[in-house]
């Protein structure tokens, strides 16, 4: 039943031969104490209570026939009891996500029947040199599948005895502790491991070539440590993995063309390492990779390859900060599931391609920092799932348009660029006017035609000046009189027509 609340009743301590106990899912708070006495319990899940209170020191004892002890999501805190290792029918124990501190006892490996031991999400550990000392007697649990001991306060180092967990073991999570020293050899006697995680631990050393042999190996995480050295090619053996996280950590090298034969994978993230050399077309074109393909943050040089185009299913592409040149390809239009994109941060140039205007399902898009010009293209302004455009500090010249996302200046960012107009919040300066008004054009041809026509009768004015003047010193003084009249009346024509056309 869910939905239930309120504390156990205390009459539940007088029930016989009580073998199974399931409550979980619902909001009952309160204390345990009322179960640790039924000696022919079997099964008691009580997972995502409110409850309180601590383990008894003799639960192992009193709980002799407990099979199954799920715990996880309350509020609980307290130590591990070592009475744990006289738990002898325990098959899983999982008290994740609680408060509690100190320890795991080093006796479980009395536990011969325990399938799945989850204390993960607690404040286990005293990032000490012998924390993960219980690994060891672990190795005697022979059909052990899970060994969760995630987000603690686990020190120490990885003991080499890992190799000798049992073969049925599927999941190793160590994430989130402060677990130091490198991975450990042997790791490929765990022939069935399909989840290894230690991310975000103070792992130093090489990433085991030995991964490579783990072939039912689904998701591989080792990111937030210190790990150097070079990916090891052997990765791309693994034709089951869907996660690959390498990413912080002092990775070398360049990326090997082998991962494209890991046709199972829909995550790779690698960023943040000191990555060089060119992206190998067969990994940017694995067309398995749907959710995430992360390389940003190392030293990629070389261009985009053409093959990213194959990434069809993909929601987030991150190439940033590297050192790539060339042009962006047309091909990138063809990754139409594409959600997020950036390419900010190197040195592409050119014109944006036509073909991103298919990219209909993008939500943000990062072109800054590169040398990208032209204008800036219309059909940004169509795509409709756009929430952020950044264009900043390239060399786009021209009108920015004032639509769709170019509509909201928290939005859009197109600093540094040669750009005018936009919504004024954008301030931006106004764009030059080219076109003239209707009196300017009526202006341009009256002039076409005046000034030829005023020149025409200039020259013939001249013409009969010059003539007037030299006919005037032939004739009688009346007739001089009368041609002198009419030289002075030409004249002032004359006049009037070059300065009226200078007006």
């Amino acid at each position: 039943m869910i939905g239930l609340s309120g504390k156990l009743p205390e009459s539940l301590r007088q029930t016989t031969r009580l073998s199974s106990v399931r409550l979980s899912g619902n909001n009952f708070s309160g204390t345990l104490s009322v179960f640790f006495n039924h000696t022919y319990l079997e099964n008691l899940a009580v997972a995502g209570n409110q409850f309180e209170g601590s383990l008894p020191a003799d639960f192992g004892i009193t709980l002799s026939s407990i099979q199954l002890l799920l715990l996880g999501l309350n509020q609980l805190t307290g130590t591990i009891p070592p009475s744990i290792g006289n738990a002898s029918q325990l098959v899983s124990f999982s008290i994740a996500e609680n408060y509690f501190n100190g320890l795991i006892p080093d006796n479980l490996g009395n536990l011969k029947k325990l399938q799945r031991l989850n204390v993960g999400f607690n404040e286990l550990g005293m990032q000490g040199p012998d924390d993960l000392s219980f690994i060891t007697p672990l190795t005697n649990c022979n059909v052990l599948s899970l060994l969760d001991i995630q987000v603690n306060n686990f020190g120490g180092t990885i003991p080499s005895s890992v190799a000798n967990l049992s073969v049925e073991l599927q999941a190793m999570k160590l994430g989130v502790n402060q677990i130091s020293g490198s991975i450990p050899r042997g790791i490929s006697n765990l022939l069935n491991l399909k989840n290894f995680e230690v991310y975000s631990n103070l792992l130093t050393g090489s990433i085991p070539d030995e991964f490579g042999k783990l072939g039912q190996l689904n998701q591989l995480v080792l990111s937030g440590n210190m790990l150097s050295g070079i990916i090891p090619s052997s990765l791309g053996n693994l034709t089951k993995l869907n996660k690959l996280y390498l990413h912080v950590n002092q990775l070398s090298g360049g990326i090997p063309a082998s991962l494209g034969n890991c046709h199972s994978l829909q995550m790779l993230e690698i960023s943040n390492n000191k990555l060089n050399g060119t992206i190998p077309k067969e990994v940017i074109g694995l067309s398995s990779l749907s959710i995430l393909l992360n390389l940003s943050w190392n030293s990629l040089t070389g261009p985009l390859p053409s093959e990213v185009g194959k990434l069809t299913h993909l929601t987030t592409l991150d190439i940033s900060s590297n050192k790539l040149s060339g042009e962006i390809p047309g091909t990138l239009g063809d990754c139409q599931s594409l959600e997020y994109l950036s390419v900010s941060n190197n040195s592409f140039r050119g014109l944006l391609p036509s073909s991103l205007r298919n990219l209909r399902g993008i939500q943000v898009l990062d072109l800054s920092h590169n040398e990208l010009f032209g204008e800036v293209p219309e059909y940004l302004e169509n795509l409709i799932g756009l929430k952020l455009l950044n264009l900043s500090f390239n060399s786009f010249e021209g009108k920015v348009p004032n639509n769709g996302v170019f509509a909201n200046a928290s939005g859009v960012s197109v600093i540094g660029n040669k750009l005018c107009g936009g919504i004024p919040e954008l301030r931006l300066p106004s764009c030059p006017i080219h076109v003239t008004n209707d009196n300017q054009k009526k202006k341009s041809r009256a002039t076409l035609i005046v000034i030829p026509t005023v020149s025409v009768i200039g020259i013939a004015i001249v013409i009969i000046l010059s003539w007037l003047a030299l006919i005037c010193s032939s004739v009688n003084p009346n007739e001089r009189m009368v041609i002198s009249e009419v030289l002075t009346e030409l004249h002032e024509i004359r006049e009037l027509l070059v300065h009226g056309t200078t007006l």
